[in-house]
């Protein structure tokens, strides 16, 4: 007579298994250490983020503005005439289709925009581009108002002449980051010569320009 094989009980019907029946999961343990390596992950890294990003705001800022100021000065040469970088109060106009202008009060802050213009005349308080012969260059947006760019002696416009010369002799621009103190490192400050050479450095001062 043949002896039946005997056939395995599944898992959950098996009663000398530890644990038969019941589900494997996260205990509360497992979950809280699991937080607690993510808060302090975050606490790492969110700074670390913040700094890579403001660095990469000071270097974008600093570099058109030295690009736009090279340009100009290039402009002035190339065309043999005048040529103005000025602040503006309105570039957002460009965007529509309207004039953006030179500040003749008050926005002493390059970061509230810049343009530049053909300025055949010279003219050191002409503001429309467009006027006496002028061409709009180029137009530079508003920036990040957590930054403000404002020379030691609240220049709003320089002009270059056809030998690449400023009309305003050295003159020092501050790059300022308002949520810190003037000790941040993310605080410059860019000279620009009366032959139109730019140099940005750490801050130094308002003196910083030799």
């Amino acid at each position: 007579m043949s002896v039946p094989s005997l056939l395995p009980l599944p898992p959950h019907a098996t009663a000398g298994t530890p644990g038969a029946g019941y589900a494997t999961g996260v205990t509360l343990i497992e979950l809280l250490v699991t937080v607690a390596i993510l808060a302090i992950i975050l606490a790492i890294g969110v700074p670390s983020l913040r700094e890579m990003q403001v660095r990469s705001q000071v270097g974008s800022i600093t570099s058109d503005f030295a690009n736009d100021v090279a340009r100009a000065r290039t402009e002035a040469i190339t065309r043999n005439s005048c040529v103005a970088i000025c602040t503006s109060i309105n570039t957002a106009n460009a965007l529509t289709g309207g004039t953006p202008t030179c500040a003749a009060v008050g926005n002493k802050n390059w970061q509230n925009g810049w343009i530049i213009f053909a300025n055949p005349t010279c003219s050191t308080t002409q503001n429309n581009p467009t006027t006496n012969g002028s061409t709009l260059i180029a137009v530079r947006q508003t920036g990040d108002n957590n930054f403000k760019l404002e020379s030691s002696d609240s220049l709003r416009r320089l002009t270059f002449e056809s030998r690449g010369l400023t009309n305003s002799g050295q003159s020092n621009f501050t790059l300022s980051y308002e949520p810190e103190s003037v000790s941040s490192p993310h605080y410059r400050s860019i000279c620009i010569s009366s032959s139109g050479r730019v140099t940005v450095k750490q801050y130094a001062g308002v003196d910083a320009c030799p």
